[in-house]
């Protein structure tokens, strides 16, 4: 059978009225005219020319495939014509006729290489088809240089400056973007409007000085620049010196603002691109200045009161802010915001360079800079610098005369700030900070200075555990029982952190070495003592510390839920967390009996709801990984251990869990879950396996260390749930194979039906 003969068959079997049979049609046309080259068919004897169309559109849609592309060279190489569609009278339609096409397909997929293909189809010049958007067939033959085709259409009548209703472009703004210069030349020679601007307002000289390629554009658009003149376009497009150094020579005016207040100046500080730290063009910019005041351009606001400077600063442009500032540049002026040069620097984390320029050009100008200044929200350039931990900065704000007193509109003053350090890696700053302090010779009420929320400079240094900042304080005056709105002094503080550190010790030893007296058992608004926070947040050493500094035990009232549960604590579901505050909670509850506190049902139910919420529970796949014996795994850690001292890791990993839990302490198991961090997994064989295979030991110790506890108030409950049904023997031999899960859920339970 002949490809013609199969042509036709396949047509015949295609219910035209079925999409899904077309496109089948359409992939099967695909394969038989991909090696059709010769005795090629007359289409319209096998296709009506709607039939025809609807393959061309749908052929289009499917590019970038090359079969698309075959599919649509064939169709072109066997002449056929797209016919003139008549109205009813038979007569021709407008010139402009509203068609969707291939055409505006190929376009809509930027399949450039198949439209001459499709302009030899629909090769009507006289009638320019337009789809819904407005776009036409003679904007598709500008945008992608059809040069023939742009011809032709201009020959018989076409309208050069024919707008594509969308976006307001005409075809010479699409003959510019797309770089076709032919095209570009042709629009030209027939009379279009280069002063038109599309729906962004942004007319084809726009277009030429966002251009990659502008240089191309220069000496063949020469007629536009003239036309042009006088008319601002570099407020835009200020990233090419060559198209600014034209278009200034033109008499562009540099000092005119564009509908954001920016002028030319502004745009080249806000580009992020060729530009970048650009001097020629700011030199150009300025030397061009119409205005006999340079002021003018170099202290210009913007609509958020931005100046050149500021935005030099604020893009790290450090070659540009020497210049603006040896220039004149005002070093000082602030935005709408408050916010000057000096505030961007402090505020900017990663810069290193910027800051020290910026005070080494303005003191060999001899020009003051004002560090003192503070924006609408009350922040000094000191506390911005400070807040985003920029430490170098910081010691040369204060060397640079910086108050160290003045707050923001929060009430936060440096000092409460200096307490967010980290004291290991700060230790200079920090130095730095209270030995200009001293110098300064700043007084008690200084340092007790309160924010909005009451909090002092001690406040936020206890609650960051920032030791050095906490005796720095203290040593200089600070009131250890002063409260803040919550009611809560900064032992409060101390007690609701998370780590179980030495901060409450080194606290009360400064204290009593300074001779000031701790407050131990003052109520915060919550009606809570430092004691009863210490509990709720599960530090058993700051409990025995608070007990032996005097905390009142008589008047102890064990947290509530809300309490407990309410306490922040981070990385909840790991591992480490869930080990540590197991064996701290079985510690509080020691410590506190030990001392003659006498824990009740209500107390226990606390805690274990605590377990309950935070999942304290180790999975039925950590009891039977526990008790695998890894002799690489115990190989590994006796190596460990040996290295480090510590020979928790060692007995956890040698010792059976029933054994081991006799000989842990609660340091032990703050150990295990440091140890947990930082051994080094990667370099043991089956990592994986042997890391969960710890963390299985170290859940089952979890239920371990815990059990007695729950055995102590489970046998009561589950007798009460069972209304005392079963003798006590029976009840124990029950409740023995139960999991502490289990035995929490019992009591939940029980207390459910008292």
């Amino acid at each position: 059978m002949s490809k013609f003969e199969q042509l036709k068959t396949m047509r015949a079997a295609v219910d035209w009225n079925l999409v899904k049979e077309r496109r089948g049609l359409l992939l099967r046309l695909y394969r038989l005219t991909s090696d059709w080259e010769v005795q090629l068919p007359n289409l319209l004897d096998v296709f009506c020319a709607e039939e025809i169309d609807w393959l061309l559109m749908e052929a289009a849609n499917n590019f970038p495939h090359n079969s698309s592309r075959l599919f649509i060279k064939f169709v072109a190489s066997t002449g056929y014509k797209d016919k003139l569609e008549l109205n009813e009278e038979g007569e021709q339609a407008g010139r402009c006729r509203r068609r969707t096409t291939a055409v505006h397909h190929a376009v809509r997929y930027c399949c450039e290489d198949v439209l001459p293909y499709l302009f030899k189809i629909y090769d009507r010049y006289d009638v320019n088809y337009s789809d819904e958007s407005g776009l036409t067939h003679f904007h598709a033959a500008c945008a992608f240089g059809c040069n023939g085709v742009v011809e032709k259409f201009l020959e018989l009548g076409q309208d050069p400056n024919i707008i594509w209703q969308k976006c307001g472009d005409t075809p010479l703004h699409l003959a510019i973007r797309h770089n076709r210069m032919e095209v570009f030349e042709l629009l030209l020679k027939s009379g279009v409007d280069p002063n038109l601007a599309n729906k962004y307002d942004a007319t084809p000289l726009h277009e030429i000085c966002a251009a990659s390629h502008y240089r191309k554009w220069y000496d063949a658009s020469t007629t536009v620049y003239h036309l042009a003149s006088g008319i601002l376009t570099l407020d835009r497009y200020c990233n090419c010196k060559y198209v600014v150094e034209s278009l200034l020579r033109l008499g562009a005016d540099p000092t005119v603002p564009n509908n954001n207040s920016h002028l030319p100046l502004h745009m080249v500080m806000i580009c992020r691109e060729k530009c970048y730290n650009n001097v020629d063009v700011v030199k150009m910019l300025l030397e061009f200045s119409k205005d006999e005041c340079p002021s003018k351009q170099l202290d210009a606001r913007d609509k958020a009161g931005n100046t050149p400077l500021l935005l030099a600063v604020r893009s790290n442009k450090s070659t540009l802010v020497e210049l603006l500032l040896r220039t004149g540049a005002d070093q000082n002026s602030a935005n709408k915001f408050g916010e000057t040069p000096l505030h961007h620097i402090c505020s900017d984390r990663e810069d290193q360079i910027l800051p020290n320029l910026f005070f080494r050009v303005n003191d060999d100008i001899d020009q003051r800079v004002l560090v003192n200044v503070r924006d609408n929200s009350g922040y000094t350039p000191l506390l911005l610098a400070l807040e985003n931990k920029k430490s170098t900065l910081v010691q040369l704000l204060l060397r640079k005369g910086a108050d160290q007193n003045l707050a923001n509109n929060d009430g936060e003053t440096s000092l409460h700030f200096i307490g967010e350090y980290d004291h290991d890696n700060d230790d200079e700053l920090v130095e730095t900070f209270f030995e200009i302090w001293d110098e300064r010779r700043q007084t008690t009420a200084q340092i007790d200075v309160q924010d909005k929320w009451g909090n002092t400079p001690l406040h936020d240094a206890a609650n960051r555990g920032n030791k050095k900042v906490v005796e720095k304080l203290l040593r200089r005056g600070a009131d250890p029982n002063l409260a803040n709105r919550l009611g809560s002094t900064p032992l409060h503080v101390i007690c609701k952190r998370e780590d179980d550190d030495d901060l409450a010790a080194k606290f009360f030893e400064i204290c009593s070495d300074i001779g000031r007296k701790v407050q131990v058992n003052v109520r915060d608004k919550k009606g809570l003592t430092p004691l009863e926070w210490a509990v709720a947040s599960l530090l058993p050493d700051v409990v025995d510390l608070l007990l032996d500094r005097g905390a009142d035990l008589s008047s102890f009232v064990f947290p509530t839920f809300v309490h407990m549960g309410g306490v922040r604590w981070s990385h909840n579901d790991q591992f480490t967390f869930k080990l540590t505050r197991v064996s701290a909670a079985m510690a509080c509850v020691e410590r506190l009996e030990r001392r003659g506190y006498e824990l009740d049902l209500g107390d226990a139910l606390t805690i274990m709801r605590l377990f309950a919420k935070y999942k304290w529970f180790p999975s039925p796949g950590d009891f039977f990984q526990s008790t695998y014996d890894h002799d690489e795994l115990a190989r590994e850690a006796e190596e460990y251990s040996r290295d480090f001292g510590l020979s928790c890791l060692h007995d956890l990993t040698r010792r059976r869990p029933e054994e081991t839990v006799k000989v842990l302490a609660y340091s032990d198991y703050r150990e295990l879950a440091r140890l947990s961090k930082t051994w080094p997994w990667s370099g043991i064989s089956n990592s994986d396996f042997l890391e969960d295979a710890v963390k299985a030991r170290g859940m089952h110790l979890c239920e371990l260390m815990s059990r007695r506890f729950f055995r102590r108030w489970a046998d009561d409950c589950f007798l009460k749930l069972i209304h005392y049904r079963l003798p006590l023997l029976c009840c124990d031999m029950i409740v023995e194979n139960l999991t502490n899960e289990d035995l929490c859920n019992i009591c939940l339970a029980a207390e459910g039906q008292s």
